[in-house]
């Protein structure tokens, strides 16, 4: 018998459709847009790249189990679960042990086993929308059944229903999302407690998704401080976001009740944490309180851009999390688009109207807000300079300045409002710097755009040069004459372990002191070593007289924020107008270049 040729057989099997479960059938797979743009805020990620100190540390830690890959990983993560349950265990009153914590490949396996452990064919969970997109595909995937309880009007959990739709169905798992994604907003203790007791009279599992946990605001609590109530408790936690390990995938959870772990042991595939992973997330839980400082700043940043939207007429909700949920706009999907266009990649969530953008770097947001008030007709324009005479001399009625500087290195935007409110928005490539004049305009009271664009291929040094000495002309051109203002100002900042000394004189003489511990290192990509260079840069152009002296300090990233923030104090008294000043404050009569 002979064979049918081989392009018979591959026509005989043209017709062959994989059978697929018919509930997957034309279903498509989950995943945020991932664009190559200058701004990506859309995913909620750490947008700071790992310290050095961190990755030296996470080199290291892989280096001494990559000789041994060639056997399984410990399949029960040991000494990993023993770390976590010690990080864990600041946040609550219980005593936790390594047999309470489970970690698995992101927060996302973890929910997986959780409901292949706890749901299934004839049982049900429930949560509570908007919340995280995710919840209902791992219900689909262990044939789980699901409902959502609707939040209220303004998203809040509304405890009667939630109580009440928990007493019909009887459901094995309820979620509760706090700080909640897509809105951010956290749920009071005193609402967990009466969803926690409402789920345990039912037999429920209580999973509280703390995805976001370590960007809570100050005095906002954890399910944590709950585990030795509720023995049906289990919170679940990842080190993507405040950790910065988002392409580590490392997730976990903290139950109150050791049996729980058990089941998840029995659902999980076999040697499912792989050894790197594991030697990544224990480095990373070394360092800890170096990851944490990047959560501070970004706790900082969220907070100045939600004030800036409620300032900019947008409605938005208060958030414990690393993003903020927002609407005021006419149309979302054409602001998404004006947004991309410029760069700047956000969430469409599901509420309608409402648009989502994660925190980023300093100048990630600084693009942000530019981007925004273009694509909803805010851009701002400038009020041309005018001036009035009085007592006092020629005086600016309106004191701002804008400087353009190109050169073949950069090319620099600056505007100035003396007479601001701290608001500022400013891109130059150099994140920390980007920090330090936002800290500048905070502090002194200026309103401050910057925009630059510069060589950072080559490294920070023209970029931030020719921008600080862009910022010293704006400040020179805004003083005007300098008639009707105290001239000097001076301030004595602490921040931790650091102490800074400076005073200004608006002497029209440019002269600069400066002191600073020797503490030569990089801080993301700005070298610690152009601090100086930055003030003889500004005193120039500014042509004022400064003193700076760190008096202690031994972090470099507090030696050189102390520095701008004690500048900034200093130079917002020295520019304050004084009605007892008449003209010019010098027996010369003018301050500018005397």
């Amino acid at each position: 018998m002979s064979e049918e040729p081989h392009g018979t057989q591959v026509a005989a099997r043209s017709g062959f459709s994989p059978p697929i479960r018919h509930d997957l059938v034309g279903v498509h797979s989950y995943g945020a847009p991932q664009l190559d743009v200058a701004a990506r805020l859309n995913v909620n990620e750490n947008p700071f790249p790992l310290p050095d100190e961190v990755v030296d540390a996470i080199t290291d830690s892989v280096r001494s189990v990559v000789a041994g890959l060639n056997r399984y990983p410990d399949r029960d993560a040991t000494e990993l679960r023993v770390a976590l349950a010690d990080y864990a265990g600041g946040e609550t009153p219980a005593r936790l042990s390594s047999e309470q914590v489970w970690v698995a490949n992101g927060s996302n396996e973890v929910m997986h086993h959780l409901f292949l452990a706890f749901g299934g064919p004839g049982r049900s969970a429930l949560t509570f929308s908007p919340t995280y997109s995710m919840y209902p595909e791992y219900a689909r995937d262990t044939f789980t059944h699901f409902t959502f309880v609707p939040r209220d009007d303004e998203f809040r959990i509304d405890i009667a229903r939630a109580l009440a739709a928990i007493n019909e169905q009887r459901p094995s798992i309820v979620i509760v999302t706090s700080p909640n994604n897509p809105t951010g907003t956290a749920l009071p203790e005193r609402d967990l407690r009466e969803i926690a007791d409402g789920a345990l009279a039912h037999g429920a599992m209580l999973i509280v998704d703390e995805a976001y946990a370590e960007f809570r605001r100050d005095g906002t609590p954890s399910a944590l401080e709950l585990l030795d109530d509720y023995p049906n408790l289990v919170v679940t936690r990842t080190m993507s976001k405040a950790f910065g390990l988002a392409g580590a995938r490392v997730g976990y959870a903290i139950a109150a009740d050791p049996a729980v772990v058990d089941a998840l042991c029995v659902v999980r595939l076999p040697y499912h944490l792989s050894a790197v992973t594991q030697a990544v997330a224990l480095a990373a839980l070394g360092h800890a309180d170096t990851l944490l400082a990047q959560v501070a700043m970004l706790r900082d940043e969220r907070d100045r851009l939600f004030d800036w939207l409620l300032a900019e007429g947008f409605a938005a909700l208060p958030s414990d999390a690393n993003f903020i949920m927002f609407s005021g706009v006419d149309d979302r999907d054409q602001v998404w688009r004006a947004l991309l266009d410029q760069g700047v990649l956000i969430r469409q969530p599901e509420p309608a109207g409402w648009l989502r953008v994660s925190i980023g770097t300093p100048s990630e947001n600084d693009m942000f807000r530019v981007a925004l008030r273009i694509a909803t007709g805010r851009s701002p324009a400038r009020k041309p300079q005018t001036t009035e005479t009085t007592e006092h001399g020629r005086q600016p009625m309106n004191r701002t300045a804008r400087v353009e500087r190109s050169t073949k290195e950069s090319q620099v935007l600056v505007e100035v409002d003396l007479d601001g409110s701290g608001a500022s928005e400013i891109q130059t490539g150099v994140p920390f710097f980007d920090h330090m004049l936002a800290q500048l305009a905070k502090h002194g009271g200026l309103d401050l755009v910057v925009r630059t664009t510069g060589d950072l291929e080559v490294d920070a040094h023209h970029t931030v040069e020719d921008t600080s000495l862009a910022l010293g002309q704006a400040i020179n051109e805004a003083l005007g004459d300098r008639a009707g203002l105290r001239r000097f100002g001076d301030a004595l900042v602490p921040l931790d372990e650091c102490l800074v000394q400076s005073a200004v004189d608006l002497s029209g003489r440019p002269y600069l002191v400066h002191e600073e511990p020797q503490i030569v290192e990089l801080i993301g990509s700005y070298d610690t070593t152009l601090t100086r260079h930055i003030w003889e840069s500004i005193v120039a152009t500014a042509q004022i007289t400064l003193h700076v002296r760190v008096l202690s300090g031994r972090n470099a990233h507090h030696v050189v924020e102390a520095q701008f923030k004690s500048v900034a104090r200093s130079l917002r008294d020295a520019v304050t107008r004084d009605p007892r000043v008449v003209g010019v404050p010098s027996t010369k009569g003018t301050l500018t270049g005397s």
